[in-house]
């Protein structure tokens, strides 16, 4: 898989560095409403929670402005910028288990 970009917990490199670059990114998915593997939005996969995992596709950028004055109140994750691994379709990445030794089991 040389042609991916291997990211691991932990790693320190910067995320917007990568927008637009097919990315692998290994570590373990965090319990969250919004599935999230390295600070990456993920695709959901709730048994997988908590677990080591790998996920693969495009990392894209998106920003979330704060809401104007006055306007309604909705729930949401608030204002910031978020990364997403995207799957070819364009749908969040599936994460898969990593076996111990980092083995991928379907």
């Amino acid at each position: 898989m040389s042609d991916w970009t291997r990211l691991e917990h932990g790693d320190e490199r910067d995320l917007a560095s990568l927008v637009g670059q097919r990315v692998e990114l290994v570590g373990v998915l965090a319990r969250s409403k919004i599935p999230t593997l390295c600070g990456v939005d993920v695709g959901h996969a709730e048994d997988l929670s908590g677990q080591r995992v790998v996920a693969r596709g495009t990392l894209s950028r998106h920003e979330i402005s704060a809401p104007q004055p006055g306007a309604p109140i909705a729930a949401g994750r608030g204002p910031g910028v978020f990364y997403a691994l995207r799957d070819s379709a364009g749908a969040l990445a599936a994460p898969q288990r990593l076996e111990p030794g980092g083995a991928e089991r379907a």
